[in-house]
């Protein structure tokens, strides 16, 4: 049986509670079924080296991210999510391949990811870190999940089983 190829899109290379439960999920991964790769928006040494102790692949490639946080104020959400519409596709035309079977999408802010997998009909598990109860949340997710095409996400993992019942 031939390894599947995981591409995981990580919204940010900081060291927070996003990449510490993805550094989790990779260091317990089944390497004898799937062989990851972790992109990043940007460097951070630290990350990289952080995954290179488990042997895990990571690459840098610029992609418009949309700050969804607890704590951001209305001008960032909007100024981040124009700055995605408009910029997002010239960040796919960058992209003239993916060899990958599978997309990971960590968080909402890496909604990016859905536009790849769409490009490229890659199937995505989009794991939803945060809190979704809002209108704020579902508003954005209603939206990307239309435009990226409801046929490329086969997954969705939700932060609790409240949240995966939204």
């Amino acid at each position: 049986m031939t390894q599947k190829k995981i591409l995981y899109i990580q919204p940010n290379s900081v060291l927070g509670g996003s990449f510490q439960s993805l550094y989790y999920l990779l260091r317990n991964l089944n390497r004898s079924l799937y062989d990851p790769t972790v992109l990043f928006p940007q460097k951070n040494q630290h990350i990289i080296d952080r995954l290179k102790e488990i042997h895990v692949k990571s690459f840098i490639k610029p992609f418009p991210i949309v700050s969804y946080s607890i704590n951001s104020k209305y001008r960032i959400l909007l100024y981040t999510f124009f700055h995605y519409i408009l910029l997002h596709k010239y960040y796919l035309r960058t992209y003239t391949t993916l060899p990958f079977d599978i997309l990971h999408l960590n968080s909402l802010n890496s909604l990016f990811g859905l536009a790849l997998a769409n490009k490229f009909r890659i199937p995505a598990v989009w794991h939803i870190r945060e809190q979704l109860s809002s209108i704020l949340y579902n508003i954005p997710q209603m939206i990307f999940s239309q435009m990226a095409g409801e046929s490329v996400i086969k997954h969705i993992l939700c932060i609790s089983e409240n949240e995966a019942t939204k």
